[in-house]
């Protein structure tokens, strides 16, 4: 009671002595140590006037570290443990968990003036609104980033010129040299550490730029502001510059003159060094109105920030140990400062102290008493480090692990320290409170390299790479859209675009009745979401709007149908008696102005396009039997390439790009060409195979010039009543096709082939999708490969040129063969025997999750094939604000009746088939779906057989 009321007393005369002593100083110079930043350069302010301390950021994508093999994780341990034995200077890890800013994700799906039209959408952006809130309210969401900061410390070698000392310019060059050679310094630090990180599979990207780097400094000091009141562009490229006054008659500058003007500026800065200047200032904009300082915590304006320190760490621990705390769904900061220690000192004090251990144990004996089995453990581990030391396997390590917590208020920051304190007790770590030291604990956490605390745990390197820091379960891409959630409930949240990316492409795995098809049109669905708003219209109301984006989708099994009616889409139907065609003879269409001066840029594209016909030609024209696919010979295809090129040239096109613009062939040409003999002779009777395209039953399919326009953002082509020989001749036309109108296209597209594996049979075929996949980037074009056939890419290249891989569950006689095609550990292998329903591993160049694809129920709603399902909503009283959309769905049965269609629409001027979007009345937004754990979940995502038979 008396050790309580002393240390109250204290507390309570350090609180007044705060209160009624004038301190020197102010919140930026106590809290704020960045004063300028040079690229990727934090230039902080050190004790001597005038000089700096120099320090850059990198960024950390953290891996799935549970879910490598015991063998790759000893090889990741092993690894951090070089290179914390060959660090030579002190490093800070940064943990930042705080909670995600649903806002600025839900904006992109925010309706805005004169942007999204009438119909599905307001429902359906309020049903995606309401699906994330429910999801917030089950659990925190987080948003979880590393980095790690290193320090250069130069003041040593910055003469001391004084600002008053007549020698300005002299203290500004120095200043200059000094800022260089940290930038060299910093750089070769860099470099050296990408590469170590790049063998343990850990992307690191440094951040650079007072954009980038400033905001993240902003929000280590002030995170809830930083978050309601981000720092816009223009404040920071106002750092350090004056505000010039813009007259209403003056011209305004262009984009790039802005640029060039900021450039020369930061140039003219770096020229002269770091220095202060009258204007406005960096730490200025940074820093928080007010800092109150008390024994147990600190209030940063209106938020109450508390720091806590590991002091102790247990004897045995296990790697990755610090799991539990990366996973834990509270918002906190964690720091770890890691200072390397002198190997010579540190070895001449364990020589001390071994032979303090020796002289207590022959005492014991003299004495005749036993020694005490503490000492003999103490005396066993310094003998070993001392070897281990001297022969440099192995270095000390200061460790300090500093933990920030925040709070609304004094209640709410003191629960949360209690359950910090809990798990971090659970993982037998002893913890304090930074009592009387809060101010040098949470300097401590901001992104400097600076350790204010002292000294922490003595650690040697090999139990330092047991606390491998760098995990993250999580994936979050600004500008993406949402893919699922993992089991610790973080969102995914993945755009196929992003520079993390190094394409669009995906390939989807599974057995059938997994939910392949039902993710594909969730994705589809909150992808047409995301680019609705941004529609612009011509001032022209009767000129078509300009797309910002497409979603093709070949669909053999009709199940997109639905789908595509609600969201507005175009439905065109391939079949031959349809009235719709593709010519594959249609060259990729470049603009002018995308044409090189010389007209080679890119290459012989005819030349192209004929191996392209040739690999159609071998899907129509080969000679197959059930249990073999045939090839054309070598002579067939030299006779084809001859009679390829005469159809061009008797056209007027030749290799020319000038001449691509001309009307192409159709395939009655080649027929014609090959049955005059003109080129040949034609000894296996080609002209007779290809006749029943050209004047047989399958005619209609080729029969007339591309009447095709891609005019909607969700386009469905449907090959369902094609029969099972030629749904391969569907698929390539299809994707020819797109292929062609996606030629150096300047928006992005996404191509979906269901049932790949129809194609991929023919070695033609494959060759064609393989070709497809890896030349789609460069012309702003992803494909996603869907499949339940994993052995047809046994020896494939589209699994290697798909930069996302979702993997479903898998029967026992394929896991083998995924795991020999993703190079799956043993953890992830058994991860897809335990899948359930709507779960995949999703793998990306960055990370490799277990996530679950959970759905609003109006997402659901349309993405669903199950007639039963959708019967059973109709008479839902929670489902009365979308009646008329479940009704539509019922209406609408996917099909289009080819004679029908034809009739109604052979007036029309146009020669697509547009569907008319479902509309539904107004409601209140209270009144819009409330989302429910049943439906978040659902629990099937793909019709059973007998379903999908009565569905057709």
């Amino acid at each position: 009671m008396v050790l309580k009321n002393t240390v109250a007393a204290r507390a309570a005369r350090h609180e007044k002595a705060l209160i009624h002593t004038p301190k020197k100083g102010s919140v930026q110079e106590r809290f704020v140590d960045v004063r300028t930043i040079h690229d990727h350069i934090l230039c902080l302010r050190t004790k001597t006037p005038g000089c700096f301390e120099y320090a850059t950021m990198l960024q950390i994508e953290g891996i799935s570290y549970d879910l490598k093999s015991e063998e790759e994780q000893r090889q990741i341990n092993a690894l951090y443990q070089g290179f914390l034995c060959a660090l030579p200077y002190p490093v800070q890890i940064l943990w930042r968990v705080l909670p995600l800013n649903l806002s600025a994700y839900l904006d992109r799906f925010s309706s805005k003036e004169g942007g999204l039209q009438q119909g599905i959408w307001e429902p359906l952006q309020e049903s995606h609104r309401r699906f994330l809130q429910y999801l917030a309210s089950q659990r925190t969401l987080l948003d979880r980033k590393i980095y790690l900061i290193i320090r250069v410390n130069q003041a040593e070698d910055q003469p001391s010129h004084g600002l008053l000392s007549g020698k300005k310019r002299q203290h500004r060059h120095d200043a200059a040299l000094s800022l260089e050679r940290a930038r060299q310094e910093l750089d070769l630090r860099v470099s050296e550490l990408i590469r170590v990180f790049s063998n343990m599979h850990v992307s690191v990207r440094q951040l650079s730029g007072e954009q980038e780097v400033a905001p993240v400094y902003y929000s280590c000091l002030t995170p809830q502001r930083a978050a309601l009141y981000p720092l816009s562009q223009e404040l920071i490229e106002g750092i350090d510059r004056p505000v010039l006054a813009r007259l209403p008659q003056e011209k305004v500058i262009s984009q790039r003159q802005k640029n060039t003007e900021v450039q020369e500026r930061q140039q003219e800065v770096c020229s002269t060094g770091p220095h202060v200047s009258g204007f406005a200032q960096l730490a200025d904009l940074l820093a928080p109105a007010a800092v109150v300082v008390s024994p147990d915590l600190i209030k940063i304006e209106d938020e109450y920030a508390r720091t806590i320190v590991v002091s102790h760490l247990p004897r045995l621990v296990a790697p990755g140990w610090l799991k539990p705390l990366a996973e834990l769904d509270e918002p906190m900061e964690v720091s770890f400062h890691l200072q390397p220690l002198n190997s010579a000192v540190v070895l001449q004090q364990f020589r001390r102290r071994q032979m303090e251990y020796q002289s207590s144990r022959l005492m014991a004996h003299r004495k005749g008493n036993e020694v005490d089995p503490n000492l003999k453990v103490a005396e066993s581990d310094v003998d070993v480090l001392i070897d281990r030391l001297a022969s440099g396997e192995e270095r000390m390590l200061d460790l300090s692990m500093l933990v920030v917590l925040r709070g609304a208020s004094r209640q709410e920051l003191n629960e949360r320290t209690e359950r910090i304190r809990s798990v971090l007790q659970n993982m037998l770590l002893k913890v304090r409170t930074a009592l009387f030291e809060q101010e040098q604990g949470f300097r401590s956490c901001l992104p400097t390299a600076h350790n204010e605390l002292g000294k922490g745990i003595l650690l040697d390197s090999r139990s330092a790479s047991t606390m491998f820091p760098f995990l993250s379960n999580s994936l979050f891409h600004p500008d993406g859209i949402l893919e699922g959630i993992t089991p610790q409930g973080d969102p995914v949240v993945l755009d196929a675009w992003s520079q993390e990316m190094a394409n669009a492409n995906r390939i989807i795995l599974g057995p059938p009745g997994w939910g392949k098809s039902h993710h594909v049109k969730t994705s589809i669905v909150r992808m047409a979401l995301k680019y609705a708003h941004v529609q612009q219209y011509h001032k022209d109301e009767q000129e078509p709007p300009v797309q910002r984006f497409q979603v093709i989708v070949i669909d053999p099994e009709r199940e997109y149908g639905r789908l595509t009616a609600a969201l507005g889409g175009q439905v065109i139907r391939l079949a031959p008696g349809a009235r719709h065609h593709i010519n594959p003879f249609d060259l990729p269409y470049v603009k002018r102005e995308q044409e090189h001066p010389g007209g080679n840029e890119h290459g012989d594209r005819l030349a192209d396009h004929v191996q392209r016909l040739h690999s159609l030609l071998e899907i129509m024209l080969a000679d197959r039997t059930p249990d073999h696919v045939g090839k054309l010979t070598a002579n067939e295809k030299g006779l084809l390439d001859r009679a390829l090129y005469e159809c061009y040239r008797k056209v007027g096109i030749t290799t020319d790009s000038k001449t691509h613009e001309r009307p192409a062939p159709l395939m009655r040409d080649l027929y014609e060409v090959l049955d005059s003999g003109i080129c040949g002779p034609d000894p296996t009777a080609l002209t007779a195979r290809l006749r029943r395209y050209v004047h047989g039953s399958l005619a209609g399919l080729f029969s007339g010039p591309s009447d095709i326009a891609l005019e909607n953002a969700v386009i469905v082509f449907d090959i369902h009543d094609m029969e099972t020989e030629l749904r391969p001749v569907g698929l390539f036309l299809v994707s020819n096709f797109v292929w062609t109108q996606s030629f150096q296209s300047s928006i992005p597209r996404q191509l979906i082939v269901d049932e790949a594996a129809t194609l991929y049979q023919f070695e033609s075929g494959a060759r064609f999708l393989e070709d497809l996949v890896r030349r789609a980037r460069k012309h702003y074009l992803g494909v996603t490969i869907i499949s339940q056939h994993p052995a047809m890419f046994r020896d494939s290249a589209i699994p290697a040129n798909c930069a996302t891989h979702v993997l479903m569950r898998q029967d026992a006689t394929s896991l083998d063969l995924i795991s020999t095609m993703f190079k799956l550990s043993d953890r992830e292998v058994q991860l897809l025997r335990r899948l359930g329903i709507g779960e995949a591993l999703l793998t990306t160049s960055e990370k490799r999750l277990h996530v679950r694809f959970e759905t609003s129920e109006l997402e659901h709603i349309l993405a669903t094939t199950n007639p039963q399902e959708i019967a059973s909503w109709k008479h839902d009283s929670r489902y009365a604000d979308v009646q008329q959309i479940v009704q539509g769905l019922l209406a609408f049965d996917g099909v289009i009746d080819a004679q029908k269609k034809d009739e109604k629409l052979h007036s029309r001027e146009h020669d697509h088939e547009r569907m008319i979007p479902l509309r539904v009345s107004r409601q209140p937004k209270d009144k819009l779906l409330e989302p429910s754990p049943s439906m978040a979940l659902p629990t099937e995502h793909k019709d059973s057989p007998q379903q999908e038979e009565a569905s057709l």
